[in-house]
């Protein structure tokens, strides 16, 4: 699998994730530099302990992952970088 498609596998792994978690599809687009970037918006920052811990593990199959606040609302994501190994975590 080239490293193109596994970022791709990946990504599509975590948006699948956190659809699952959330009810809410993950958009993936493609960022500077190649990366791929799975974001989801959050529409209620009340979430229990065990759900938010949930995310962040899926969050965490990434490269990288953060969060932030823009325009009066929420969004997590996550980037997969093309070029570095699948650390193979189940999500």
């Amino acid at each position: 699998m080239s490293s193109t498609s596994s970022a791709q596998h990946r990504a599509d792994r975590i948006a699948a994730a956190l659809h699952r978690l959330t009810g809410r599809p993950a958009a993936t687009t493609r960022v500077r530099g190649g990366a791929l970037r799975v974001t989801l918006r959050i529409d209620s920052p009340d979430v229990s302990a065990e759900s938010a811990l949930a995310m962040i593990r899926v969050l965490s199959l990434g490269d990288r992952y953060g969060h932030s606040t823009t325009g009066g609302w929420e969004r997590v994501w996550a980037e997969v970088d093309p070029s570095a190994k699948s650390e193979g975590h189940p999500a």
